[in-house]
């Protein structure tokens, strides 16, 4: 007897009976055609939240990564979400750290596992970013929801959904450019805003192929810099627009893509005290080398900030600010990404001044220490961003598209592509996706090539 009243105190204690009446009912108004699986879901969705049992991990693929496991428990059962997310740069120590942190968090509440995640020391960021994805595709696998339903109620969105326009690199470009000059960041967007992301895709792809086709014939082979561009030897700028506008008119699509100038100016930045000439203490720390300062003029400039985009030559903001509006004018580039320093307000001030008529001046927002952070970015009213990434976090593609963010760049096509078919793969599933950019002001502006006729053709004085 005694055994027959605990059993029911117990029932009745988590209100067995009267929820499981009304789950019949329901059963009965819905008449399901597959009612097991109906009684299933609605059991399931009292059931309490997934938390987090370990974070675990084992050696990448890559050198020097980690593979990033998530056990969690649910339903009383434990589950697990296998290493599909890398990070690179991590070592399997870091771990134990990450694991204490974490255990027993709702797997649900990413807000709560950034949090957590941003609060440790000695912990790489890119193991962090792991565990950040980690634990979002595991939220995604326990719940059933997609990512992008998540995302959306992450962001409180409204539902509707948005293409950012895609920026291909075609020639890489920053510190690691093998010529002299860093800032030969070469890269295309549609002309107008409305092209089908896969059209343009396709459009670049087929560009990309001339200027592999142009390089093989100066007996060069082409190399691919870890960002997915081609990688060219050039001294000047001009000779890296000048392979890409012969390859878009050997296209015959000079019609279908405008050019962007990936500046990338924070790679060759430099910090000085107002009014002196030379970097502190006379070198540049990042590069850890000597810099050589281009003329007296660099001492009259009221800026602290100082850029050597050709190498070992240092020069004012005031300088890149002018050299990037020549640009501009001769090279007809619709959008520069990342001209200065973000701390170099007044430089974008006054670049903006100069050219916002007739270029975009773009940043970045490449601060990926989290979802929850990257979300935050993404939203924050600011001047038009960028929304970048490597290919190791293709769900920047979801984020942009929920977002709202105008533009999104990924590197080139020669390596980083999941992250474009990504957001190609949401435009195709979801109807009535629009342009997150308008039908823009640039879209008459042509490329052309100097020195060459309607044929495409060079001409020479008879």
């Amino acid at each position: 007897m005694e055994e027959k009243e605990k059993a029911v105190a117990f029932i009745m204690e988590h209100n067995i009976p009267s929820t499981l009446q009304k789950i019949l009912n329901s059963l009965y108004t819905t008449q399901p055609g597959n009612v097991y699986g109906y009684l299933s879901d609605e059991l399931g969705s009292l059931a309490g939240d997934p938390t987090l049992h370990s974070i675990s991990g084992f050696t990448g693929v890559r050198a020097g990564s980690v593979a990033v496991e998530v056990k969690y428990q649910i339903n009383n059962h434990s589950a697990v979400c296998e290493g599909d997310v890398e990070a690179v740069g991590a070592s399997l120590d870091e771990l134990k750290a990450v694991n204490d942190s974490l255990y027993g968090v709702n797997i649900t509440d990413q807000a709560e596992v950034d949090k957590r995640l941003s609060a440790l020391e000695g912990v790489s960021n890119s193991l962090k970013v792991a565990v950040s994805l980690a634990v979002f595709k595991t939220a995604c696998r326990a719940t059933g929801k997609s990512q992008l339903d998540i995302l959306k109620s992450m962001t409180e969105g409204s539902g509707t959904l948005t293409s950012p326009v895609p920026l291909v690199s075609l020639i890489g470009g920053g510190k690691n450019a093998p010529g002299k000059n860093n800032m030969v960041g070469i890269g295309i967007a549609p002309a107008k805003s409305s092209t089908p992301f896969s059209q343009f895709l396709a459009t670049a792809n087929t560009i990309i192929d001339k200027v592999e086709e142009a390089l093989h014939k100066k007996h060069t082979l082409p190399a691919v810099t870890p960002n997915g561009a081609i990688s060219l030897t050039v001294d000047k700028i001009e000779a890296a627009v000048e392979v890409v506008k012969e390859a878009i008119t050997e296209a015959e699509l000079a019609d279908e893509v405008v050019l962007v100038l990936d500046v990338g100016a924070p790679e060759f930045h430099t910090e000085v005290q107002p009014g002196q000439g030379s970097a502190k203490k006379g070198q540049d720390k990042k590069r850890k080398k000597k810099v050589s300062i281009a003329g007296d003029p660099l001492t009259q400039s009221t800026s602290r900030h100082r850029y050597d985009w050709v190498e070992g030559q240092l020069k004012a903001s005031e300088d890149l600010c002018d050299y990037l509006e020549t640009l501009v004018e001769s090279d007809g580039f619709i959008a520069l990404i990342d001209p200065f320093h973000p701390e170099d307000t007044e430089g974008y001030e006054k670049l903006r001044e100069k050219v916002g008529e007739k270029c975009l001046v773009l940043s970045r927002s490449t601060d990926f220490t989290s979802l929850s952070t990257t979300l935050t970015t993404a939203l924050s009213p600011s001047p038009a961003r960028v929304l970048e990434g490597d290919s190791g976090v293709s769900i920047l593609g979801d984020i942009a598209m929920v977002t709202g963010v105008s533009f999104v760049s990924f590197g080139g096509l020669k390596g980083r592509v999941d992250a474009f078919n990504r957001v190609l793969r949401r435009v195709q599933q979801v109807e009535g996706v629009k342009s997150a950019v308008p039908e823009w002001k640039f879209e008459e502006k042509k490329i052309e090539v100097e020195g060459a006729g309607e044929d495409g053709a060079e001409q020479t004085e008879a």
